[in-house]
């Protein structure tokens, strides 16, 4: 049926309307379509001009044109740009590096004057000693037989003194090998403890008993003891020779240091420092008491207790006294001090240093360290940095070859490598030295860290236990 002229009307309107409708949207469209053809043309040109920031060397050196950078693609030209800006990151780090580098230099340099400076102060804080004529007193401690110094590889029986057959006897007595009997006894002799064991019977000791058995050479051996605090037997029979007007044979000072063992007066213990072992003599309470009663005075603080008590422990205390003993044969220095209190350095800051070792001769001052390479690898490391405060010289001695090498070499190498590395060090002047005790009583040192190398100049050539060189001419 066809439609009215009313309806037709109609409709015509609302497609109107329509069509209205779609033009504002189609308008809305063009609007928002133009911003963002703006907004990208902005970003464009701020991206263009981010890139040419870049590129600024690329143009300087017309290596590209600004034409080029106007209509170059925008694809390549970010290629281009992320090209450069990495290039650009790796010079500057490596800018930064180097002013790092130049900077680290300057704080070794600076750490290497102020050790100089130290080291200066410490000179002319001992300057009256080591430049005054007048010689030290010596030391009472120091007086001794000379110690038996061991290759490493000997044994005992190659360097032991024998007795001399040819001795005139004292009544009753007999020739023996005093040598092969001490070293039987000290087989079976062991440091005393403090607490007995449970199954020790105990008797009262009858002191007028002891008295009445002692013989001369008996009292004399401990007069010597408690006088002079010798626990080295190889000391105190010296000592007891020296003292008597009739010289008593080795046999007849044995016999007694035997009897005085037996009596409970003594103590005896096999001491192993370095590469060589001696007896360890002390008194025993009852010793002490009828030393006490028979001359009037309590004894001296014995040497084993004294180098217990400044060194910790027996061992590195008898191999600093052979260190010590060494360098007074030489013969190179006026005095060497093994004390503790006579050899430690303020460092200021509540800091000291304490040299194991302080020699003063005609204008040179130098410290030894005698070391068993036992220290916590921080603790040596401090212990280091202490010493190149004070001088350009550290002189380490190990007690043994193995120390030396297993231990001490280690440590050492370890703690160059924590200043920085021997160029650091080289800035204070620092030059190592590395020996064992039987080395250095031939006068060599196995190892210099003269640090012109990573390496050390070795030496000395040896062999270690397993057959393998362990150095070099």
């Amino acid at each position: 049926m066809p439609k009215s002229a009313r309806e037709l009307e109609l409709i015509i309107m609302r497609l109107k309307s329509q069509i209205e409708a779609k033009n504002e949207q189609i308008e809305k469209t063009n609007q928002y379509i133009q911003e963002a053809t703006d907004q990208t043309q902005k970003i464009i040109v701020r991206f263009r001009a981010f890139c040419a920031k870049i590129l600024e060397n690329e143009l300087a050196y017309s290596r590209i044109t600004t034409r080029e950078l106007e209509t170059m693609p925008l694809e390549e030209l970010l290629a281009r740009a992320e090209v450069m800006h990495r290039q650009g990151q790796i010079k500057s780090r490596e800018i930064y590096e180097t002013m790092k580098r130049k900077l680290m230099d300057k704080n070794t340099v600076i750490t290497g004057l102020t050790d100089q400076v130290t080291q200066l102060k410490v000179m002319l804080d001992n300057a009256a000693d080591i430049f005054s004529g007048n010689e030290n007193e010596p030391d009472p401690d120091t007086d001794r037989t000379a110690a038996y110094l061991l290759d490493t590889d000997a044994s005992v029986d190659d360097v032991r003194p024998a007795i001399s057959e040819a001795e005139d006897l004292e009544e009753g007595e007999k020739v023996f090998d005093v040598t092969k009997s001490l070293t039987i006894e000290t087989k079976n002799i062991s440091q005393s403890k403090t607490v007995p064991k449970a199954d020790t019977s105990y008797q009262v000791v009858d002191i007028g008993a002891l008295k009445s058995a002692m013989t001369p050479v008996m009292w004399l051996y401990v007069q010597v003891v408690g006088d002079t605090g010798f626990t080295e037997y190889a000391e105190i029979r010296g000592e007891i020779i020296k003292r008597s007007q009739k010289k008593p044979s080795d046999s007849t000072v044995y016999n007694a240091h035997n009897s005085l063992l037996s009596s409970g007066l003594i103590t005896a213990q096999k001491i192993l420092c370095g590469n060589r072992w001696f007896l360890g003599v002390e008194l025993t309470q009852t010793g002490t008491q009828i030393y006490a009663e028979q001359f009037g005075k309590a004894p001296v603080e014995s040497e084993m207790r004294r180098l217990i008590r400044e060194h910790d422990n027996v061992n590195h205390g008898y191999a600093i006294k052979d260190v010590a003993r060494i360098l007074e044969d030489s013969g190179k220095y006026k005095s060497v001090s093994a004390r503790r209190r006579a050899n430690t350095i303020a460092l200021g800051e509540n800091r000291r240093c304490i040299p194991d070792i302080v020699c003063c001769g005609d204008g040179v001052i130098d410290y030894f360290e005698v070391d068993c390479g036992n220290h916590l690898q921080s603790d040596f490391n401090d212990k280091c940095n202490k010493l190149k405060s004070i001088t350009k010289n550290l002189h380490f001695i190990a007690p043994t070859r193995d120390d030396m090498m297993d231990k001490l070499k280690p440590q050492i190498e370890k703690w160059i490598s924590a200043c920085g590395g021997p160029y650091a060090l080289a800035q204070s002047g620092i030059t190592v030295y590395l020996t064992s005790i039987h080395d250095f009583s031939a006068g060599k040192w196995a190892y210099i860290y003269n640090m012109e190398g990573e390496e050390p100049v070795c030496l000395i050539r040896f062999r270690r236990k397993s057959g393998t060189p362990a150095g070099k001419e």
